[in-house]
């Protein structure tokens, strides 16, 4: 897990209500553990995970931290593969999450009735049957500077207004015991004695 991952898991907020349990007692007595997703914060967390790194997520909206994500102000395009999904499509990942977090809490019931992925929308059964995940129709673009709805100065501007641009650190001394060692450069002493 890298260190930006572990930074967002010590959000309390989002480590502590992002799945929530609750238990629900069955009609045969038997309790079973269920999950709630807030769809709220796995949005938040995604646009807190696309951020760039030197910018702090809270101080920006959804949209801007997508704009971000698309291009920077004054700069080129970024790959697409690296551009923050759009709230649609995160809504739809949401449900697919649910949905296996549902799965998950059958395990242990074999009476229980599994979740119909495809019914919900979250899953295409194509014509040769394979599955797809519905992302929806925002995902596909076809120009795209019609993604830059917020004016590049202008979020300039905000940048460094709200001071959201986190300040450089200084770069840090390589730690001793992370930093591989080498042994001991010393003369070694023979072990068999000299001829006289």
């Amino acid at each position: 897990m890298t260190n930006y991952c572990q930074l967002q898991l010590k959000n309390g907020e989002i480590r502590e209500n992002l799945v929530t349990t609750f238990t629900v007692e069955l009609e045969n007595g038997e309790k079973k553990v269920g999950y709630t997703l807030d769809k709220f914060l796995y949005t938040k967390l995604y646009a807190s995970l696309y951020c760039p790194p030197k910018v702090d997520s809270t101080a920006l909206t959804f949209a801007e931290i997508r704009q971000l994500s698309i291009k920077l102000p004054g700069k080129e395009f970024k790959y697409p593969q690296t551009w923050l999904p759009p709230k649609s499509a995160l809504d739809n990942l949401a449900d697919l999450v649910k949905l296996q977090l549902d799965y998950f809490a059958t395990i242990g019931f074999h009476s229980a009735s599994l979740p119909n992925f495809i019914s919900k929308g979250c899953l295409d059964k194509l014509q040769d049957n394979t599955i797809k995940i519905n992302l929806g129709e925002d995902v596909f673009v076809s120009n795209r500077s019609l993604l830059l709805s917020i004016d590049e100065k202008e979020l300039a501007i905000k940048l460094k207004q709200s001071k959201a641009i986190v300040q450089k650190s200084k770069p840090t001394k390589r730690k001793l015991l992370e930093t591989p060692q080498k042994g001991k450069s010393e003369k070694k002493a023979q072990t068999q004695s000299t001829p006289k």
